[in-house]
C-alpha cells in the first residue's frame, strides 16, 4: 500500500506498479500467483546486520535497517499473506553478508542439496584425459 510518508512505495522494486519486460506484461495477480507457487528457499546469514552498500531509500528502510531484518520481515510478509506457499527460510548462523560463508555452510548444503555435505556428492566435471 501507498504511505503518505513514502509514496514511492508501490513502484517496481519495492512494490508491482511500473514494472517491464515479461513481469510488466503478466497482470498484478499472475505475478502474485506465479511468485507464490514457486518453490523458493531465502538463505541468509545470521550475521547480515551492517548496513555496508545497503539501499537507504524510503522504500527499503520499511522493510528494515539492515539485510537480516529485511528478510525476516519479508519472509513473514509471505507466511502471514500466503500460507500456502511453496516457500521456506534458513538462517545460517554467525555468517554476514557472505555469499561464500552462505553457500559453503553444512547447513545450506542440507537445505539445497539434501546432503549433510555437498563435497562428498562432488562430481568431477572434466572431462577424461585422451592419454
Amino acid at each position: 500500500p501507498r504511505s503518505t510518508l513514502f509514496p514511492y512505495t508501490t513502484l517496481f522494486r519495492s512494490g508491482l506498479q511500473g514494472r517491464s519486460g515479461y513481469v510488466g506484461q503478466l497482470t498484478d495477480q499472475q505475478v502474485i500467483a506465479n511468485y507464490t507457487s514457486r518453490r523458493i528457499t531465502y538463505l541468509q546469514g545470521g550475521s547480515d546486520t551492517l548496513d555496508d552498500e545497503l539501499d537507504m531509500d524510503c522504500g527499503a528502510m520499511l522493510e528494515g535497517r539492515n539485510r537480516l531484518k529485511r528478510g525476516t520481515s519479508f519472509f513473514a510478509h509471505m507466511r502471514n499473506s500466503y500460507p500456502n506457499a511453496p516457500q521456506n527460510r534458513v538462517v545460517v548462523p554467525s555468517v554476514g553478508h557472505d555469499h561464500y560463508g552462505l553457500f559453503d555452510s553444512p547447513l545450506a548444503r542440507a537445505t539445497l542439496f539434501g546432503v549433510a555435505a555437498a563435497a562428498d556428492r562432488a562430481v568431477d566435471l572434466q572431462a577424461p584425459s585422451s592419454g
